[in-house]
């Protein structure tokens, strides 16, 4: 699953406002999750988490024009990743205006 939110923040304040938005997510959904590592490298995040023992892993990419979120989920979740995308995309679209 793939998604792609454009702005027009600089890199380094579209950054924290995504970073905020992965730590308030963690927090909120953090009943459901047993285990969650977030490790970023300049502009990119991996996210891997587990959650009602499936393994949920994501990358985040940020750049000067856009965010990229690209999530692969268990195949016994397809059914709701449409629901997924929008959550993701109307989530970021929030944080970046």
């Amino acid at each position: 699953m793939a998604v792609a939110v454009k702005h027009k923040l600089s890199v380094a304040d579209a950054k924290k406002r995504v970073e905020k938005l992965i730590t308030e997510t963690v927090k909120q959904y953090g009943a459901l999750i047993s285990d969650h590592k977030i490790t970023w490298d300049k502009n990119h995040c991996l996210i891997d988490l587990t959650a009602y023992n499936m393994s949920v892993k994501s990358t985040v990419d940020i750049s000067s024009s856009d965010v990229k979120v690209d999530m692969k989920i268990p195949v016994i979740l397809s059914g709701f990743k449409g629901k997924a995308e929008s959550t993701v995309k109307d989530e970021l679209t929030k944080v970046l205006k």
